[in-house]
């Protein structure tokens, strides 16, 4: 079968896409690739949280799909919506290999002194301040490669990105810590594949290539997200580790519009009880904001 894969320009979108094609080639279909430009590739000076919307990096390729241009958007699954049109299908996610955050930092970097930290996220804003509520945020835009080459011709002391970019690219500087205790965006290091909702053939194809715990817990993360957001589109984390066949761990923390927290948890879950499990944190952070 003849497959056309469309994904942003990026090194990093590029090299996340070559998985899926490596792993549709070995099952003897002809792959090709489709660069694509979305809304958030060409702005590059707007806050991503100015946007106002989720999708920016994200809609161009899925309306590709739409459009019959290309088969398969592939996407950083932490930019996509957590609600899908009807025409569009989630079909497949690939195992994910490292969820966390990370500190790039200047040499002699101290966390006991007042610093410059950037981020574009609000999320990692938030979790930031509260625990180094001395600090001063500064917005930073680009992909990996344009966002360290920024920090390093910056005054900023340090800058916080998603570790599996890093690691994909081979791009780990030398001076970095992993922040374990942030809890990520949900979804944060999964690889995800869009189709039609009606090419059946081609969603068959690509569920065969998926990983199903990493699937499990990309739905997990993916409804808390939804749930929450049914009230506003306050910066949410959320992880779903897997401890073993039939227990994992799920972190959440929600919070508000100002970066104040407004629920943190963290519980141990039977896989058979999980989905139940999470989506009451998931109203019960949502009552909380009301509140």
């Amino acid at each position: 079968m003849k497959i056309t894969i469309g994904s942003r320009t990026s090194q990093l979108a590029r090299w996340q896409a070559g998985q899926f094609i490596e792993l549709l080639a070995r099952q003897g279909h002809e792959v090709e690739w489709k660069g694509i430009q979305t809304k958030g590739d060409l702005d590059q000076k707007t806050p991503l949280d100015a946007f106002g919307e989720r999708g920016v990096f994200t809609k161009a390729i899925d309306l590709a799909v739409l459009n019959g241009e290309i088969d398969v958007a592939v996407h950083s699954l932490k930019d996509c919506p957590s609600v899908l049109p009807e025409e569009l299908h989630f079909a497949a996610v690939l195992k994910r290999d490292f969820y966390e955050d990370v500190l790039v930092h200047k040499a002699g970097f101290s966390f006991h002194k007042r610093n410059t930290i950037a981020t574009s996220s609000s999320r990692r804003k938030a979790q930031w301040l509260a625990q180094y509520p001395n600090s001063d945020i500064v917005d930073v835009r680009g992909n990996v490669d344009s966002r360290l080459q920024k920090f390093n011709q910056s005054h900023w002391d340090g800058m916080i990105l998603s570790r599996a970019g890093l690691e994909r690219l081979g791009a780990m500087p030398l001076h970095f810590q992993i922040l374990d205790w942030m809890v990520p965006a949900p979804t944060q290091g999964m690889m995800a594949a869009y189709t039609a909702s009606s090419n059946k053939t081609l969603n068959l194809i690509l569920k065969n290539i998926e990983d199903p715990e990493t699937r499990f817990a990309a739905d997990l993360e993916r409804n808390f997200m939804r749930i929450v957001e049914m009230k506003c589109n306050a910066p949410v984390a959320a992880h779903a580790g897997f401890l073993n066949k039939t227990d994992l761990r799920f972190r959440a923390e929600v919070y508000a519009a100002d970066g104040r927290n407004i629920f943190r948890e963290t519980v141990i879950l039977k896989k058979i009880e999980a989905v139940m499990e999470v989506e009451r944190l998931a109203n019960e952070a949502k009552m909380q904001l009301n509140g």
